[in-house]
This record gives C-alpha cells, structure tokens and sequence, in this order.
C-alpha cells in the first residue's frame, strides 16, 4: 500500500507536504514521531476523516489517500479505525456495545479476549479508563474481521501493563495490514516494523 505525495494543512500550518510512504501489506507498522508530527492526522486522512490537498493548490481533493499493488483506492469502508478517544456509546453494556457496532459478532468472545468477559452489563460510566480501553478495542478488532486495514491510534492508553500482552497478541493474530501509533515501549514492541515520521 501506498500514499503518494500527500499535502495537508490545518488552520494555515502545514502538516504534510508531498508526503510519500509505503505500507508493507501484512504485519504491524508503527507510525513514531513527537507529538504533533501529524500521526494521528495521518490516520485520518487514511480513514476519509480528513481530505488531502489537490496537488498545486489548497483546496481538498479525494478522501481516499491509500492504493494498493495494482493502483486501486483503498476506500474508507475497508478500514477499521480505533480513535485515541474511546467513543463508546453512554448507557449501553459491554456486551451491546459490540452488538450494536456489529452486529452477528460473538460479544460474549471478544469480551473474554479482552478480559471483559465478567462486564457484560457493565456501562461505560462504570468502567475504568482501561476498561473502557480495552472495549473500544475489542470493538474495533471484531469490526475488522472482513477489512482490509487496521488503524489504532494509541491503543494501549490506560491499559494495565499486565493487560497489554494478551492484546498485543490478538492485535498480531489479526494476520492483516496493521498501522499502529504510540509513544509507548509496549506499541513499538509489537510492531514488525517501526516508520518515523519527524
């Protein structure tokens, strides 16, 4: 997969400016870099939440950045997208809340994937921030089961350090395209591959 001269500002600051990367097509890939190098964004402007620059000008142009092998646009529903933020929807139980999201999914499995298996009910103004964590993720990944790429943006935040090896491996066993961010010692470690972004 490919991003080719990509071009992106927000609020008159330059972000990208004919930008190139190359995404191996398996493994895990982190996106390293300080904070405020444009990680995030560059998810975004993957996912269709963010339009690039036209080229030679500033107006925005096509939502889909991404190609693959034989030129194609990856399109945005192809992708699934874990955001730094949660989003979880308030009131709804552990369990709905991955029913809600995809529907025909074994909740009850992802819930016990991510250690939330005795939380089924348990509504998101209960949960600890890495509860709540490790929902959005099991969220994520189960919605990921038919896509073509992966996006997750720091998915560890809040989460127990004991916790983070049993997700780690269900994020690897995904055995599809995966872009990871992170600061941490943990996401890095993970990754087959690690691009600096600065």
């Amino acid at each position: 997969m490919r991003i080719e001269k990509l071009s992106f500002s927000y609020e008159n600051k330059k972000i990208f400016d004919n930008f190139s990367l190359e995404i191996p097509d398996d493994g895990i890939t982190a996106l390293s870099g300080p904070s405020g190098c444009g990680k995030t964004t560059l998810l975004r402007l993957i996912a269709g939440l963010e339009r690039p620059e036209r080229p030679g000008s500033t107006e925005t142009g096509h939502s889909s950045v991404l190609t693959g092998k034989d030129g194609s646009e990856l399109t945005p529903d192809r992708i699934a997208y874990l955001f730094q933020e949660d989003r979880l929807l308030p009131g709804l139980g552990a369990r709905k809340q991955l029913t809600v999201a995809v529907p025909g999914c074994d909740a009850h499995a992802w819930l016990e994937l991510v250690g939330l298996k005795e939380d089924t009910d348990t509504v998101p103004e209960k949960m600890s921030g890495g509860m709540k964590r490790r929902l959005a993720l099991a969220r994520c990944l189960a919605y990921a089961q038919d896509k073509d790429l992966v996006l997750l943006d720091e998915p560890f935040t809040g989460v127990d350090p004991g916790r983070i090896a049993a997700l780690s491996k269900l994020i690897k066993d995904l055995k599809m395209p995966v872009l990871i961010t992170g600061h941490t010692e943990e996401t890095l470690k993970i990754a087959d591959r690690v691009i600096n972004i600065a």
